[in-house]
């Protein structure tokens, strides 16, 4: 409850009680006061009749009687004794006895002289009077409305002078739910110096955040990034190439490799420098239209280029614009600038195998001479697609039912499962399709909506089947658009609480912080409905820690390649402790991907990682068979 409620409560509950109280005991004691009153004129009353009668016959009081019980306020004297009337008088109205009966009122007294003889007296009562209610009330009403006048008044003069306390207060609530950087001073708030001491630590915990931030990026760039160049170095791309090669293996997919090569000059003036940056900058222009494509310093000057699901064409294609973008140079710097070869890797293969092959074919180039490219071995078989294929076969997919889905549990440190991640794959004949495969060409022809909606449809339909909490992935592009956010709204709206808290989406860490400002909207409302946001691929880029502490995020998972070999490599384990630094103060937990032998996991479990997924706890299976298998174990424990 607000500071301002609870003291204006407090206000009015003792002035209503003060009120009451003063009202209560101005009744009573004019209650008490008027009967005191009666009272006294009464025993006056008797006794001078009792006098009176002594010495004189009861008809002489008809001369100074009415006068007495006129300023008295007596209405009416009956004298009896026995069963007859010795004297009666009356200043009622007769023709409203009727009516006037319930304002009078009747007291019998008895004589002391005369035993025999009862005096009756009627009086008017003034509190029923309804002559004088009116007028009796309205110095009373006037008071009460005077008081509430003034009550109101006080309690609007209380919230002004509150108010700057209750800015405090709503400020220091925003910070204990989790917000930092949109928490500014309001214009008044009070006591100042604990606003200004609050504002001072904001400004220092800023300062700290954008300082670690800028820490682990250097960690990143320590463990992933070429000093000189800014590119991925060496053992980062090796690490990526073998994951692609992994995976290779089991869906049978393929990629290039490109091998750049600018000619070796004894002594390089500054226009060579300046080529050798502009041609850097133009290979990175040119890989942004791949998306996963790596880009490292691999020896020396020499640059290597990872197209992960690309063919031979793809990368011909690529040279072919690098070499076209040499024109563009000074005439005198653009001849034998650069030679590229170019090479196809094949599951099975090993990354030495993959570079020795991208290094012959660059040296082949070399020996042409000029500004050209070549590749290894022309006669290996590859699988080419072009956008009539792709949206031929997207398309069908849809059409269809979608791609198959396949679950992969993500377990815990103690060997219990955490949720359960959606992996999708499009079979294609004898190959298999992974989502990083189809998804970048499903954004380039503008089903990645479509797909999702149908993917996310078919999971929230059979949430009350499934157990524990289901992972699915969606594209920041479509969580951008607006129409996307109000469909997935509304699904998420059908389904009961408890089955919403089942649902865990992952967003790409890279498009994440590239887009942050423009998600923050989603992701709250994501987090309103009681679902999780995971970030997946954490470190393959590099980014800032600093979206941990502005969004919702339960999950951090980590990149394949940071796990592959952690325990040989102290950087991927440096960038793992600060990534969980990061994490402190907030309830986000850091889970790995990837992981394929024991010594990694109990490398992962020593710099203490929350849990983990991949081929060393548990394979892939079918969805529709994991749910079948579920649900024969659930009948049997029922």
């Amino acid at each position: 409850m607000r500071l301002t409620i609870k003291l204006s409560a407090m206000v009015a509950m003792m002035c209503s009680l003060a009120m009451l109280l003063m009202l209560a005991g101005s009744a009573l004691s004019f209650f008490y006061l008027e009967k005191q009153r009666i009272d006294n004129q009464m025993a006056s009353l008797s006794t001078l009749m009792d006098q009176v009668l002594l010495t004189e016959p009861p008809h002489s009081v008809e001369h100074w009687l009415p006068m007495i019980t006129r300023s008295a306020g007596m209405t009416g004297i009956d004298l009896s004794s026995g069963g007859s009337t010795l004297y009666r008088f009356s200043l009622a109205d007769e023709g409203g006895a009727d009516d006037r009966a319930q304002e009078y009122r009747h007291r019998h007294l008895m004589l002391l002289h005369h035993p025999d003889i009862k005096l009756t007296v009627m009086y008017q009562d003034l509190f029923s009077a309804e002559n004088r209610s009116t007028i009796t009330t309205l110095p009373i009403s006037l008071v009460i409305l005077l008081m509430v006048t003034a009550l109101v008044v006080s309690l609007r003069w209380l919230k002004r002078q509150i108010q700057p306390q209750e800015n405090l207060e709503y400020r220091a609530r925003r910070i204990i739910y989790g917000e930092r950087d949109p928490v500014g001073k309001a214009a008044e708030e009070w006591p100042s110096l604990t606003a200004n001491a609050i504002d001072r630590l904001l400004k220092d915990l800023a300062d700290a955040r954008e300082q670690r931030s800028r820490v682990d990026i250097l960690i990143r760039a320590f463990a992933a990034r070429d000093a000189k160049t800014g590119l991925s170095n060496r053992l980062f791309f090796d690490n990526q190439l073998s994951l692609q090669l992994e995976e290779n293996q089991e869906t049978g997919n393929q990629g290039a490799v490109m091998m750049i090569r600018p000619p070796d000059r004894e002594g390089k003036d500054a226009l060579a420098a300046d080529t050798e940056k502009w041609l850097i900058n133009l290979i990175s222009s040119l890989a942004m239209r791949y998306p996963g494509a790596l880009l490292a310093r691999y020896f020396h000057d020499d640059v290597a280029v990872l197209l992960p699901n690309r063919s031979l064409k793809d990368a011909r294609t690529m040279a072919g614009q690098l070499i076209n973008g040499l024109n563009a140079l000074p005439s005198r710097a653009r001849h034998d600038v650069l030679h590229i070869g170019i090479c196809l890797y094949r599951p099975g293969q090993t990354v030495v195998e993959v570079m020795e092959t991208a290094e012959q074919a660059t040296r082949s180039a070399a020996l042409q001479g000029g500004n050209t490219w070549a590749m290894y071995d022309s006669r290996v078989p590859e699988a080419v697609r072009g956008h009539v294929k792709w949206r031929t076969l997207l398309e069908h997919t849809l059409n269809t039912g979608g791609p198959q889905h396949f679950i992969r549990e993500s377990f815990k440190q103690d060997g219990s499962v955490d949720h359960h991640v959606v992996v999708n794959r499009i079979i294609d004949g004898a190959h298999q399709l992974t989502a990083a495969e189809f998804l970048p060409v499903m954004q380039q022809l503008g089903l990645a909506a479509r797909y999702e909606q149908q993917l996310l449809t078919r999971i929230v339909s059979q949430l009350g089947q499934l157990p524990g909490k289901m992972a699915v992935a969606i594209s920041v592009h479509s969580l951008l658009q607006r129409q996307f956010q109000l469909w997935l709204r509304n699904l998420l709206m059908q389904c009961e609480k408890m089955q919403r808290k089942q649902i865990m989406f992952e967003l790409v860490e890279a498009d994440l912080c590239q887009h942050l400002g423009r998600l923050r909207p989603a992701l709250r409302l994501l987090s309103a409905l009681g679902c999780d946001i995971a970030v997946v691929d954490a470190g393959r880029t590099l980014v800032s820690t600093a979206y941990i502490a502005v969004t919702p995020v339960s999950v951090i998972k980590l990149h394949p390649g940071l796990v592959r070999g952690i325990e040989r490599r102290s950087e991927n384990q440096l960038f793992m402790q600060s990534l969980l630094e990061a994490c402190i103060g907030s309830s986000t937990r850091i889970f790995a991907t990837g992981v394929k032998t024991n010594l990694e996991w109990q490398t992962l479990l020593d710099n203490a990682v929350a849990g983990g997924e991949g081929d060393f706890f548990a394979p892939i299976q079918p969805f529709d068979r994991w749910l079948k298998k579920y649900s024969l174990d659930v009948t049997r424990l029922v």
